[in-house]
This record gives C-alpha cells, sequence and structure tokens, in this order.
C-alpha cells in the first residue's frame, strides 16, 4: 500500500486523472459506440483521482474544465460533428494546460550556489523521537555543513515563528520543514494560513536577502486548501518549495518511518543524503 498512498499523497495521482479525462475526451469523438459508452466512467474516474490528490488547482481553471465539460455532453445531443470536435479540443487544451501548470511545482527549484550552512526550522520529523542520529546530525558529522538544528517534537508553525523570534538567525540558508503537525492537528485552514504567514513574513524581514526553502507539505485528499496557502504565500514571499513528492517519497519508502509519520534510523540517513544534494545544486 506504500506506493499507493506516495502517489496520492506526493499529488502524482492528479496527472493520472488528468491523463483519464483526455482520453475520455477523445472516446467521445470515436465512432465506436462501445468507447462512447464507457466514456463517463472513465471521466469520473479522471475527476476523482484529480480530487483527491489534494492539488490545489486555481477556481478559474477548475470552472473552465466543468464548462467545457457541460458544453461538450450538450453539443453532442445536438448531433453537431463541428461543435463537438471544437469542445473536445477546448476541455484538451483546459485540461492539458493545468496538468502543465501543476507540473511547475513537481520539479526541484535550483539554489544558485553550493550552501555549506543551514538554519533549520522543523518538527519531530526532524527533531525524532529519542534518536541521537536525526538527518541533521547526519549531515552535520558526514558532510562539512553547519546545521543550526531549531527543530522540536511536536512543533507547528506557531512554534516555529515563536522560536525564530526568539533568537538572532545565524547566517546560512534558512530550511523549513514545518507545517505537518498542523495539517493533521486541529489547525484551521485559515489560521494554518495565518501563521505559515506570520512565520514568512518574520523570516523575510528578519533576514531579507538569506535564500529560503521549503518542504512543500503531502496532502491528504481534499486538503486543498493548505496547499495553496502554502504556494501563495512561497510566492509572496520568495521561498522556494521542494516538491512534495521528495518528503512523501521519504516517508513511503522501505523501514523509513517509525510509525508512518516519525523518521527510523534508515529514514534519517534519506532525509540527509536529500538535503546533502540539494545543498550541492550547481
Amino acid at each position: 500500500m506504500g506506493w499507493v498512498v506516495y502517489f496520492i499523497a506526493s499529488g502524482q495521482i492528479f496527472f493520472l486523472g488528468g491523463v483519464l479525462f483526455i482520453v475520455t475526451v477523445f472516446t467521445r469523438l470515436a465512432p465506436i459506440a462501445r468507447l462512447k459508452r464507457y466514456s463517463p466512467l472513465l471521466m469520473l474516474v479522471g475527476f476523482l483521482f484529480s480530487a483527491i490528490s489534494g492539488t490545489p488547482i486555481s477556481l478559474p481553471f477548475v470552472l473552465a474544465i466543468g464548462v467545457a465539460t457541460a458544453s461538450l455532453f450538450i453539443v453532442e445531443r445536438r448531433d453537431s460533428k463541428q461543435q463537438t470536435r471544437a469542445t473536445a479540443w477546448t476541455l484538451i487544451t483546459l485540461v492539458v494546460s493545468a496538468m502543465l501548470w501543476e507540473a511547475r511545482y513537481h520539479v526541484m527549484p535550483k539554489l544558485g550556489q553550493r550552501q555549506s550552512e543551514i538554519v533549520l526550522f522543523a518538527d519531530s520529523l526532524s527533531a525524532g523521537i529519542d534518536q541521537e542520529r536525526t538527518w541533521p546530525k547526519i549531515l552535520s558529522d558526514d558532510h562539512d555543513v553547519t546545521v543550526h538544528d531549531y527543530s522540536r517534537a511536536g512543533a507547528k508553525l506557531s512554534t516555529a515563528l515563536a522560536i525564530a523570534e526568539d533568537v538572532e538567525i545565524p547566517a546560512g540558508l534558512i530550511l523549513l520543514e514545518i507545517g505537518g503537525n498542523d495539517i493533521l492537528g486541529s489547525t484551521s485552514p485559515q489560521q494554518f494560513h495565518d501563521d505559515m504567514k506570520a512565520l514568512m513574513a518574520h523570516l523575510r524581514k528578519t533576514v531579507p536577502t538569506r535564500p529560503i526553502v521549503m518542504f512543500e507539505l503531502p496532502l491528504l485528499p481534499f486538503y486543498n486548501s493548505y496547499g495553496s496557502s502554502q504556494r501563495q504565500l512561497a510566492r509572496e514571499y520568495n521561498v522556494k518549495l521542494l516538491p512534495k513528492r521528495i518528503l512523501m517519497g521519504v516517508l513511503s519508502s522501505q523501514d523509513a518511518t517509525l510509525d508512518s509519520i516519525h523518521l527510523s534510523p534508515t529514514g534519517h540517513r534519506e532525509m540527509a543524503r536529500i538535503v546533502w544534494a540539494l545543498l550541492n545544486q550547481n
């Protein structure tokens, strides 16, 4: 089941949903009645796959695709092949555009130069549970990297803000692995937005020219609003997002977690490897 969870929470299933949607549209254009018979089912499955991915697609895209889908079924009833073909290609164009728009968030960002010092604000995924060799310590011990580790077990966005306000932020790239406890806990989407905004605003005001990188959070089905806030605020405060498939890839790896959300020694080694690779980008 690990790959299923990864496929959903990483957002990869959104693209499968899009492909199924496009295949469905082509079946509507096919002269074979049997293909058309199954197209509503394929379209429903494609829609459900995209919906459970938690992908925060903008409302205009959603509305445009909805209108184009309804229009396709309407013009088909009029038996106008020209209108049907034009509407179908419009729908395909919209779906492909949505997939390309989302694909930007699945590409690793470039930092521009090698980083040898990081400032980490994180939760128990980095702090560990009664472990001495957490990934920040592995990174520091095994590589030429100075890690200022402000990770705390159980930390939320508000916790990270309190810590950031209480310390003089050292030199180095700022790395944020925070917000998962907010999503899994009782934090509302609006409170999540406000707390993340406060944290990013404080960091950007305190160290305006410092590179800030954040792990995009894997999302539960229909938790789109949390992802939308994270992406919106990242753009606003010039924070580079690491694709959520990166963090989800570690969590879903064999023997990488103790309880699905806290890293095992194997998971900490994998996280250290990923962050080390990130710091060494040219």
